[in-house]
């Protein structure tokens, strides 16, 4: 997946979930003839599309997607900073690799951008890439809906319109935070692994050049 492609996804995506999960709160406040079906159909109109994409962005700029990458993407990066320091046969204390994690990180990627086979591995892991965000944005987006149909829910005492839909919705929830995205951060490293495999092979030399004054 092109990166232009995967940063487009990426707020259609969120954009969608919060259109999709939207549904009741439409329904109650706005038109009751709008139901699941037609607010799908919508998503799937140009129309759709394009407010999708615009909440996407807005959902994006308020950075909650990043809040809950961000242990995730350290736990990535310290595993390929520690595999391949390991693949060099060296020892180094885990605070000093953290210390360096940008130089460690730059070289790391400097590599990948300048060979092919590097390269295939890292479409892989973009690929990849959108599952992870997803399953965090459909967690994260899920909550909140089944927070907000719990409220409604209670207050308006409307059981089949706000807490059965919310109740869904955080169970869709429940299972993408506590699987899949976990799932998704097993693959990523996974894959990863594979490329570090590979990098250490044909660039030991190289990197040993590049790496070690920095960590020793």
């Amino acid at each position: 997946m092109e990166l232009t492609t995967l940063k487009y996804m990426r707020k259609i995506v969120p954009g969608t979930l919060l259109i999709f999960f939207g549904a009741p709160f439409y329904m109650f406040f706005f038109d009751d003839s709008i139901n699941m079906d037609s607010s799908l159909k919508f998503v799937l109109d140009g129309y759709g599309v394009t407010l999708a994409a615009i909440l996407g962005f807005i959902y994006d700029g308020t950075d909650l997607r990043k809040l809950r990458l961000s242990a995730g993407q350290n736990a990535i990066k310290l595993f390929i900073a520690e595999k391949i320091i390991a693949g060099l046969g060296v020892s180094v204390r885990k605070g000093k690799i953290k210390k360096n994690m940008r130089s460690i990180m730059s070289i790391y990627y400097d590599l990948i951008d300048h060979d092919d086979s590097l390269k295939e591995k890292s479409l892989i892991i973009k690929d990849n890439g959108l599952f992870w965000t997803s399953s965090a944005d459909t967690a994260l987006i899920g909550c909140f809906y089944a927070w907000i149909y719990a409220l409604l829910g209670y207050y308006y005492d409307n059981t089949l319109l706000f807490l059965l839909p919310g109740l869904l919705i955080g169970c869709i929830a429940f299972l993408s935070g506590n699987f899949l995205y976990p799932k998704s951060i097993e693959k990523h490293m996974s894959v990863v692994d594979d490329q570090i495999a590979l990098m250490l092979e044909k660039y030991n030399t190289d990197l040993n050049r590049r790496l070690l004054p920095i960590l020793l």
